[in-house]
């Protein structure tokens, strides 16, 4: 095969790699129109239709040696799909060149290599003959496919009647039936009821105990870890890191982190739309941060963080008011968390005061959080000036969105909180 793939058996000097990928770039064409642009390229016709190029992978380069296990982990859009394609020979290289050396099985579509109008068991000796097993094998494993699926006697019915579930489990029962040399699985394990998932699992880790070669993607990072020796992180289409399995989960869950704190300030409220305000304050700018850094969008449950947040008044000689600082879940805007000046709560020592803030012409609040003790969610600010007897200067709810998760992270999003506290047993 052409298009910068090429098999390496039999090639003296590389006997223990199995996949070579080598500066490997794939391009894609993005049309402004994404109906018109194509098709008059294809009709051979002149397009005004503007295009850019997106890098899906670009410039990568690694070995997986032969027996290897290795995760290919990373964001949805990071390219894994594109890669594995290219590593499987289905979809042309525009730069580099990938050498595989071995018979490639991959489980990357779950539909692909089916008739809808065969039956169950046509389709398995179809799919089989595509896969590049013989008659006499496809016959051999037939009984063996149709037990594993548990298709039962809808076997021999038409593949369009099956269920969404039956689909997945004979097809996966049909990849699974082979002894690959190299095998490629994309997400396969995330099809079928529990008991099926758990079953095509044990069978996974019996294809990657036997010698296979096995480059494995899946958001599912237990399954990694349980499976993998070594893991790639990719990011945008180029490699972030590769490594030991456990360092790249962390370098995994490091990008989650971050992209979660982004997804969070896209959904923010743009402050002067949403202010409210009787036109003697104005709230410009609210920021969350780590001490002595820039503003940030993601933070870990038990940092030290302070808020900002910069006014402008009509109070030229000053006025005493106070301000509240509330914390709500952006899921459904509830409040879960404050700090409010007129009962501020010393860290350190738990006294309660009042503490009043002097409104100059212009200037910036800075409230100290010495652990911040929020648990996974994604959160907002409510900022509020308001006088000591109760009157609101100035309001403003929904801004500053920021993610928050254990460092060991997890999206488990039952509580809001973690409360600090010791432990002693007599």
């Amino acid at each position: 095969m052409s298009n910068g793939w090429k098999n390496l058996e039999n090639t003296q000097g590389l006997d223990d790699i199995a996949i070579r990928v080598q500066n490997v770039t794939k391009k894609f064409k993005l049309y402004e129109n994404p109906i018109t642009g194509p098709i008059r390229a294809f009709l051979g016709l002149k397009s005004g239709e503007k295009c850019k190029e997106f890098h899906a992978i670009n410039d990568v380069s690694f070995d997986i040696k032969k027996g290897e296990v290795v995760g290919i982990i990373g964001l949805n859009g990071s390219g894994k799909t594109t890669l594995l394609k290219m590593i499987a020979g289905l979809l042309p290289v525009d730069e580099g060149q990938i050498e595989v050396n071995g018979h490639i099985t991959a489980l990357l579509a779950l539909g692909v290599g089916v008739h809808p109008e065969f039956s169950g068991r046509e389709n398995i000796y179809y799919s089989g003959l595509l896969m590049g097993i013989s008659r006499e094998e496809i016959l051999d494993k037939m009984d063996s496919i149709i037990e594993f699926s548990e298709i039962g006697h809808f076997i021999d019915q038409p593949f369009r009647t099956y269920s969404s579930g039956m689909r997945a489990r004979l097809l996966f029962s049909i990849a699974m039936s082979v002894e690959p040399e190299i095998i490629i699985i994309d997400e396969a394990l995330a099809t079928g009821d529990s008991h099926f998932v758990q079953k095509s699992a044990e069978r996974v880790k019996q294809i990657c105990q036997s010698g296979a070669t096995v480059l494995f993607v899946s958001h599912n990072t237990a399954q990694i870890q349980q499976l993998c020796q070594r893991a790639i992180v990719l990011s945008s289409g180029e490699i972030h890191s590769i490594g030991d399995v456990n360092s790249q989960i962390k370098s995994y869950y490091q990008l989650v982190h971050k992209k979660e704190g982004e997804l969070a300030h896209l959904n923010s409220i743009d402050i002067d739309s949403a202010q409210i305000t009787t036109g003697n304050v104005k709230i410009k700018n609210v920021g969350i941060k780590r001490p002595d850094e820039q503003y940030g969008t993601s933070f870990y449950t038990g940092e030290a963080v302070e808020i900002d947040v910069e006014y402008e008044s009509s109070y030229v000689d000053g006025k005493e008011v106070c301000i509240f600082i509330g914390f709500d879940l952006q899921s459904n805007g509830s409040y879960v968390a404050e700090v409010n000046s007129i009962a501020l709560i010393n860290p350190y020592t738990h006294d309660i005061s009042i503490q009043k803030i002097l409104l100059k012409k212009k200037g910036t609040i800075t409230l100290s959080i010495p652990s911040l003790l929020l648990l996974n969610n994604h959160f907002s600010l409510w900022v509020m000036f308001y006088e000591p007897e109760g009157e609101i200067l100035c309001e403003v709810r929904g801004v500053s969105g920021f993610f928050v998760s254990r460092r060991a992270y997890s999206d488990q999003v039952d509580a809001i909180a973690v409360l600090p506290a010791q432990m002693a047993q007599n």
